[in-house]
C-alpha cells in the first residue's frame, strides 16, 4: 500500500530590501550561480525595478522590493540554500534581510480515492457541521465535499516570531487528481536586525536551519502518509 511521491518542491523566501532589476538570468550566470546551460533555457517573464521573475529549467527566481524567492523542483534541494547563500552572503552581503522562510512541499498519491477522502475526514471531521456536514458527498471522486485546505501552526517556545506552518489539501498537480494530496511545510524565522548590518545574520541562520527544517518537514509528511496507510476503509 505504497504512497507515491510525484512532486517535490523546495523554496527559500527572504524578506528585506531588494533591487529586483539586478536579478536577471545573465547576472546569476555571470556570478556562477546558475550554469550556462540554465541561462540558455531561461524563460524571463519580467526584469524591472519593481519585479523580476524567470524560470531556468527546474528553477524559479522572483524578486520584489521587499521579497526574494528561489524555488526548485529538482533534487538535490540543498542547491536552493547554496544559491541563496552565494547570492546574499558572498555577493550582496550589504542587503538588509530580516526574515527567511524555508519551504518544503510534496505532492503524493494515496492508493485509492477512498483513502484520500478518509484522510480528509480524519483531519477535518464533518460531524461538527451538523446537518450541513451530513449532506457532504464522498461517492463522486471528482467532487468530494469537505476539507479543501487545512493549516496547522506551531510557534517556537522561545521565540514567538519563529513558527512552523503546515498546509495540507487535495493536489491538482497530478493526472489522477482524485488521489492527490499536497503538504507544504513552512519554517519561518524572523530577526531584529540593526540598520547597516546587512544579510549576514539571516544567512548564518539559513545555513544552520535549512537541513533541520527540511528533515522536520519530511518527518511530518512521512507521519501523515503512515497515518493514511493505516486507515481502515469502509
Amino acid at each position: 500500500m505504497a504512497e507515491d511521491t510525484d512532486i517535490v518542491q523546495a523554496s527559500i523566501v527572504l524578506v528585506g530590501k531588494f533591487n529586483p532589476a539586478i536579478f536577471s538570468p545573465a547576472w546569476f550566470a555571470k556570478n556562477g550561480i546558475i550554469t550556462e546551460g540554465e541561462l540558455k533555457v531561461a524563460d524571463t517573464q519580467v526584469v524591472h525595478k519593481q519585479v523580476t521573475r524567470f524560470t531556468a529549467d527546474h528553477l524559479t527566481i522572483s524578486a520584489q522590493p521587499e521579497r526574494f524567492t528561489l524555488e526548485t523542483t529538482s533534487e538535490p534541494i540543498i542547491r536552493v540554500a547554496d544559491m541563496v547563500l552565494q547570492t546574499f552572503r558572498d555577493l550582496l552581503s550589504h542587503t538588509p534581510i530580516n526574515a527567511v522562510g524555508i519551504n518544503y512541499t510534496e505532492h503524493w498519491r494515496t492508493d485509492t480515492a477512498e483513502r484520500r477522502t478518509a484522510l480528509a475526514r480524519e483531519l477535518a471531521p464533518i460531524a461538527p457541521w451538523g446537518a450541513w456536514g451530513a449532506s457532504f458527498r464522498a461517492h463522486d471522486v471528482d467532487h468530494v465535499d469537505g476539507m479543501n485546505e487545512l493549516v496547522m501552526i506551531q510557534f517556537d517556545a522561545e521565540n514567538l516570531k519563529w513558527q512552523r506552518r503546515v498546509e495540507v489539501g487535495p493536489s491538482n498537480e497530478m493526472g489522477d487528481h482524485a488521489r492527490g494530496v499536497y503538504v507544504t511545510v513552512n519554517s519561518h524565522r524572523e530577526m531584529e536586525i540593526e540598520d547597516g548590518v546587512g544579510a549576514e545574520p539571516i544567512m548564518a541562520l539559513l545555513e544552520k536551519e535549512f537541513d533541520p527544517s527540511v528533515l522536520a518537514a519530511r518527518k511530518i509528511i512521512a507521519d501523515l502518509k503512515s497515518f493514511s496507510q493505516k486507515l481502515e476503509l469502509s
